[in-house]
């Protein structure tokens, strides 16, 4: 009985450690790079777990480790963001500067391809025209439902 009253008063002095739910929620959804957010989320749960059972450094860990992972989550979206990002562009950038006048080389260099280098200039000129709408939109689009999956979820918590 005495046991309980210490673990009772214990818990009354310390303050209980914040779960960072919020942040695991941000960096599970919103940062497209949930495997990090769900270890966030693993330990945001664990806290309440520890803090109900009296275990209060270990609650304290938990804190610390889903506040940690959580941040390494939205840091690991934003740099695979930028990442794909520029993986894309330099597609672009190698089809347009380097594919595009290597066709053109070439068929200036054997008349019988010109029409066959052409051909595909026209297709990789049109498959580029045809996909920069389509990724930028991708990207916005993916942005734009992360915030809003934020909004709609963070009232939850």
């Amino acid at each position: 009985m005495e046991e309980q009253s210490t673990k009772t008063e214990m818990q009354n002095t310390v303050k209980r450690p914040s779960t960072y739910m919020w942040l695991a929620v941000i960096s599970t959804i919103m940062t497209l790079f949930f495997p990090i957010g769900l270890i966030s989320l693993f330990y945001s749960l664990k806290v309440n777990r520890c803090w109900k059972k009296g275990k209060e450094e270990k609650a304290l860990k938990a804190s610390t480790r889903a506040k940690n992972w959580g941040i390494a989550g939205i840091v690991a979206g934003i740099l695979m963001i930028i990442f794909s990002s520029f993986v894309i562009a330099g597609i672009i950038v190698f089809i347009t500067s380097v594919i595009i006048p290597l066709l053109t080389a070439l068929s200036s260099l054997l008349p019988i391809l010109a029409p066959l280098t052409a051909g595909i200039a026209t297709v990789l000129v049109g498959i580029v025209e045809f996909l920069l709408p389509i990724i930028a939109g991708a990207i916005t689009l993916s942005i734009h439902d992360s915030i809003v999956n934020s909004a709609i979820l963070l009232p939850l918590f």
